[in-house]
C-alpha cells in the first residue's frame, strides 16, 4: 500500500507490484482489480498527478479503473513526458 513509483521507466515497477498483487492472490487474499487500480494511480510520483485527474474525471470509473488500463495509462503518459523533456 505505500508503494510509490519513482518517475524512471514505470516498467520494471509495476511489473513489480503486479507481482505482489500476484502472490497476495496465491495466498488467499486476492484484491480487487479496481482497487489495484487505485492503488496504482496512489503510486504515482507526482509529476504524472494528471494521469490520475484523468481517471477520476471518468463517469464510468468503476468499469475503466482496473489495473492493466492503469498501467497502460502510466507507460504511454511517461513515454511522452519523457519525449517531451527530451525535445
Amino acid at each position: 500500500m505505500g508503494s510509490k513509483l519513482s518517475g524512471g521507466n514505470p516498467v520494471p515497477e509495476i511489473k513489480h507490484i503486479a507481482e505482489l498483487y500476484r502472490c497476495l492472490a496465491l495466498n488467499n487474499f486476492p484484491i480487487a482489480d479496481s482497487l489495484q487500480g487505485l492503488m496504482l494511480l496512489a503510486a504515482l510520483p507526482n509529476k504524472w498527478d494528471s494521469i490520475a485527474q484523468l481517471f477520476m474525471q471518468c463517469s464510468n470509473l468503476a468499469q475503466v479503473l482496473m489495473f492493466a488500463n492503469v498501467r497502460a495509462a502510466i507507460i504511454q503518459a511517461s513515454a511522452l513526458i519523457d519525449q517531451s523533456t527530451e525535445a
